[in-house]
């Protein structure tokens, strides 16, 4: 996963107000708090590179919740398409299944001549 500093896209925020130095930052600390309660977003940078993002509790755990639900319905597509390929024959036997992975984890050791970590 990509960290804020490689994020090719802007981060929305209101105003270049909203975008504060991490120097800045620490001295102001309680005022942008208040701030961001009231619904306005900052952005902290460092070294002129966006760091870290100040949000409200309250939007944090609306983030938490949309990633549970997109990682619940993507797990429920891979049970169903599981399923569906046991139903549909498309199965291995689990000793010929590891012997095959560990052959394809070792080809790609091989290839960039890493130790076998086993």
């Amino acid at each position: 996963m990509p960290s804020t500093r490689d994020l090719k896209e802007p981060y929305m925020v209101s105003s270049a107000t909203d975008i504060i130095p991490l120097s800045h930052a620490s001295a102001r600390l309680s005022e942008l708090v208040d701030e961001v309660r009231d619904g306005t977003d900052k952005i902290i940078t460092k070294d002129g590179k966006r760091w870290a993002a100040l949000i409200s509790a309250e939007k944090l755990d609306a983030f938490h919740r949309m990633e549970h639900a997109q990682l619940y319905s993507q797990t429920l597509h891979d049970v169903k398409k599981g399923l569906d390929d046991i139903a549909a024959g498309r199965t291995t036997e689990g000793r010929a299944a590891i012997t095959r992975i560990r052959a394809r984890r070792a080809a790609k050791q091989a290839e960039s001549g890493e130790a076998d970590g086993e």
